[in-house]
């Protein structure tokens, strides 16, 4: 595996018109040096494909006058895909998103090739996942992941993406506990600490918004102040409980455990199919 590209202050990185990018551990990193914050990151129509983690943004505390991360229409998965070294004899990204299950899931026991988190963010402020739902701006899918968004004390909008088969596939872990080892099959991850943090799951005004398929917890959220949770389609094959050797599809499909004082929680318009607990 090979490192990554990092991105800082003062510096832009765009990933456009089919990129494939493969076994990084993490591939675009937006790095905090000091107390300078990291660059801007755009990514359009690119495959993650085996990368321990595919977009990672770095603590950014100061005021960001925009979001440092522009995704739309990308992949993040874990599977057996045969590329052709010479990028223009390869299917476009497009095409492998709508084939993604007709491709075998790589047998995550470890690292490397073990894709842990798609987007990972940590102490960063104004942050979108996703954009809003046009022509131009389609949906990103997570495949086949630990955790598909993973935000730690990170406030934005995470809206208009897919998240599908997202667990481990190892038949001899606990795949069916309410918490799985080393937070296994989640689409949603946010965890906070502070009264300022606020996270919106969906956006009201619009009609397409984040889906959840054969997840093991669709969007888990904790000491976060202010959670919105609107319009997410989640629906599984399977429905618990479960035992020890089976996959855990349909366990959660929303969970929010708000900040303990001053919080404000919004779940609305949501469709939850084949999940143990639909709300926690």
């Amino acid at each position: 595996m090979w490192d990554g590209i990092y991105v800082r202050q003062g510096s832009s990185l765009y990933s456009e018109k089919n990129v494939i990018i493969e076994d990084a551990n993490h591939a675009f990193v937006s790095q905090t040096i000091g107390t300078s914050y990291g660059g801007y990151i755009h990514v359009d129509s690119t495959l993650f494909n085996r990368c321990y983690t595919g977009i990672e943004i770095q603590p950014n505390t100061a005021a960001y006058p925009y979001s440092p991360l522009y995704l739309i229409n990308s992949v993040f998965t874990c599977r057996n895909i045969a590329f052709d070294s010479i990028n223009s004899n390869n299917l476009s990204v497009a095409q492998y998103s709508n084939n993604l299950l007709s491709y075998s899931a790589v047998n995550q026991k470890g690292h490397p090739y073990r894709s842990v988190n798609g987007v990972l963010s940590t102490d960063v402020n104004n942050l979108q996942v996703g954009q809003f739902n046009t022509a131009l701006e389609g949906p990103n899918k997570f495949d086949n992941h630990f955790i598909g968004v993973n935000w730690i004390r990170t406030n934005g909008l995470i809206n208009n993406n897919i998240f599908q088969k997202l667990l481990s596939p190892l038949p001899t872990v606990c795949l069916g506990c309410d918490n799985p080892p080393g937070d296994k099959g989640i689409g949603i991850k946010a965890v906070g600490n502070s009264a300022n943090n606020g996270i919106s799951v969906g956006y009201l005004p619009v009609s397409q918004n984040n889906s959840f398929y054969d997840v093991h917890t669709s969007v888990s959220i904790e000491s976060y102040s202010t959670v919105m949770v609107a319009k997410s389609s989640i629906n599984n094959t399977t429905t618990g409980p479960f035992g020890i050797n089976q996959t855990g599809y349909g366990n959660r499909g929303i969970y929010v455990k708000p900040a303990n004082t001053n919080h404000l929680v919004n779940i609305v318009y949501n469709t939850v199919r084949n999940c143990e607990t639909g709300i926690h």
